[in-house]
Order: C-alpha cells, then structure tokens, then sequence
C-alpha cells in the first residue's frame, strides 16, 4: 500500500512515526517553506503522553515539559474567583496537564518517522478512480503545486483547519463555520504567570489564559471581532487593547511592551463533518475535527487520531480491506472527539459569555460551582481506553 499524508504536524507526523517500520510506503508533504512558523506550546494530558510512550519517546515531555499543578479562575481585574489543585491527576495517572514547546515535540516525532517532508509543496486536484470491475479499491491520482503527480492507495488529509485535501475530496466549502472570536498568541516575560500554573482571566466577550511555559509564559488572548476582517501588524496592539478592554491586570503592561509582530491572531473556527472518509481519503486532526483551545485537547486529540489510523492501516490484509480499515478509524475515532468536542464545549461555555450582566452573575457564582463541574469530564475522557 502507497500512502500520501499532506500535513507534517503533529498528527501527520504522529501518523509518519507509527508506519515507520512497517510494510506500509508512505510519502508527506507539507505547505510551509520552513517550521519557522510552527507554533507556541502545546499542553498535554496524560492520553498525549500514552500516545509518545507507545512510541518510546515519552522521555520529551518527561524531561522537558513543564508540569502544571493549579489551575486558577480570576476575573480581568485578577480577582480570585476559583483554585483547583491539579494533585488528584498526578495520583491517578502520572501527569495532570503538561506544556511542552510545540517545535521540539514536533521536531521529536519528524525524527522518530524516519521520512523526508517535502516542503513548500501542496496538492492542487485529486482523482480517484474505481476499478473496472466496480470494486471498493481506488487509486488516487494526485496533482501537486510542482506540477508532478502521483498515484497513492490512500490520501491523508492532515493539513489543518484550512484542509486542502477536505476542500478538493469531500467539497464542502462551508464545513469552517465562524462565530466572530478572534484568539491571538504571544510570548511573555515569566513575571506574567506563577509557577506550574494555568491561570484563565474571564470577563464579559473576554477570555484570556497564561500558562507556564518555563523560561517563559504563553498568553492566550480571546475576544469578539468580526472574522472577515483581519488586523495587521501596525494596528494589532491598539486593537488588542480596545477589544480586551476590562483584563487589565495584563494588558495594561504587558501588551505595551509588545508589537504587531509579537502577536499571531487566528479566528475561532468549528469543523463538523458527519463523515471523515470519502473512498480513500480520510481526514485526521483540524482537518476533520478542529478543536477549540478551551480544553487543551486538540494535540493529544490529532495524536491519537494517527495513532488509531496506523493501527487499522497496518491491519488490512485479504480478509480486511482499506476501506473496512477507513470506517473503523472513523467509528472508533468519532466516538472519541464526540467526548472530547462535549468537555471543550463545558469549558468554552462558562469562558466566552458575552453579557456583562451574566458574565458578572456567572463570576459570582463560580466559587460555590462543584469541582466535579469543572474536571469531571477528563476523568471520563482520561479513563477510556483507546
């Protein structure tokens, strides 16, 4: 079987490194010049770190990722709303949450795949084409920016919330749906979070997190803005300021010592997709499945999904076809994120309100809302067996 996976992030890559060593020939090709552009941190549960050990390179995030041990809610004044020791976690599975540098894990899982990338390349049409006799075996004919082709037993779409791969095999153009919230990235000095901490800041259209990072902190930045229009580099402070007017605590030092350049904005997007496969394309991570930041689940989400994919790739034999393979992965697999996407939407419920006077009503009564509300739903997730 000759497989292509277009998208060398974390679950692409994740995807490369459980077929190394197999029978299974695989080609990845990724649209960026460079990772230059890779990305900030990534939190792991304990179900991202099972998916590293099972590669046996559980070691990354043990040695260099940085454990978060209380979680705190504040309202954007820094008003003290709830604490939640992270301690029952650690008992019961190794690690509670854990951020580690998203270059370096993805760095690890490149090298531990063993394959080339080629980069700045992405595929501009796909065919796929049945067999005489009608069967359930296709081949994909694939066209790629460079102008060569290739012909594969599978398509991989990997590439993120912007997939190419979904836009070109299942068509649907309006699966990306917006509701007009902006998040924005950025580094900052270590004095802006204490240690081994989450700290989320919420206030009325307002949501901002700051996580320890080790050297340094990573803030979070949420807020309404219309998502058609975007904001560039020269306008993106001034804008950051007016749209997070009521987090003071933060922004009224901390944004001022940034530029436009500091900050990397991207819109709020959902993905609902009833079906991941179509013939032999299949999707995988933000490409069928984007999930909001809330939750800190997307990574660990993307990394079992390749894991999963690999295992049912690596079983297809006579009496087990690709496309039974295909339709286990997306029945085990959409089991899966339906628990996952339900505790993404708890989180994001009670963190994007955008009445003052319920934002204020909810803040008042966060501190007397049960642990259970809060943490429940990863024990349920962290549980299941994959």
């Amino acid at each position: 079987m000759k497989i292509l996976i277009v998208g060398a992030g974390i679950g692409g890559c994740t995807l490369a490194a459980f077929l190394k060593d197999t029978k299974l020939e695989f080609d990845i090709v990724d649209r960026s010049a460079d990772w230059s552009q890779h990305g900030y941190s990534l939190g792991l549960w304990n179900n991202g770190r099972s998916i590293l050990k099972k590669l046996g390179i559980e070691n990354i995030l043990d040695t260099h990722g940085v454990p978060i041990h209380t979680y705190f809610i504040r309202d954007g004044k820094g008003k003290l709303l709830k604490k939640f020791n992270l301690h029952d976690f650690y008992i019961r599975y190794g690690i509670a949450y854990m951020n580690i540098s998203r270059d370096l894990l993805h760095e690890t899982l490149l090298a531990r795949s063993g394959t080339h990338v080629k980069m700045n390349c992405s595929i501009v049409s796909l065919k796929q084409i049945v067999d005489a006799a009608g069967a359930k075996d296709y081949k994909v004919i694939v066209t790629f920016s460079d102008g060569t082709t290739g012909e594969y037993d599978l398509v991989v779409g990997a590439d993120g919330v912007h997939s190419k791969v979904r836009e070109l095999a299942f068509d649907m153009h309006a699966i990306e749906h917006y509701d007009n919230q902006r998040i924005w990235y950025t580094w900052l000095d270590k004095k802006y979070t204490e240690h081994a901490t989450i700290t989320d800041y919420v206030g009325a259209g307002e949501f901002m997190s700051a996580f320890d990072c080790g050297s340094r902190a990573l803030l979070v930045m949420v807020a309404p803005v219309e998502h058609t229009i975007w904001d560039d580099e020269s306008s993106r402070i001034d804008k950051l300021k007016k749209a997070l007017a009521h987090q003071t605590l933060i922004t009224s030092g901390a944004l001022d010592a940034l530029s436009g350049k500091d900050v990397s904005p991207t819109n709020l997007e959902h993905i609902r997709m009833k079906k991941w496969v179509k013939g032999n394309v299949v999707l995988l991570g933000d490409a069928a499945h984007a999930f909001e930041p809330h939750a800190g689940l997307g990574g660990s989400m993307a990394m079992e999904d390749g894991y999963v994919l690999a295992a049912e790739l690596m079983k297809v034999s006579d009496s087990y076809s690709l496309s039974d393979a295909l339709a286990r992965y997306e029945l085990v697999r959409k089991s899966r994120v339906t628990l996952a996407r339900k505790l993404t939407n708890r989180m994001r419920c009670w963190t994007l309100i955008k009445s003052k006077l319920l934002r204020k009503i909810v803040n008042i009564a966060i501190p007397y809302i049960p642990e259970s509300f809060f943490v429940a739903g990863y024990y349920r997730l962290l549980d299941e067996d994959l």
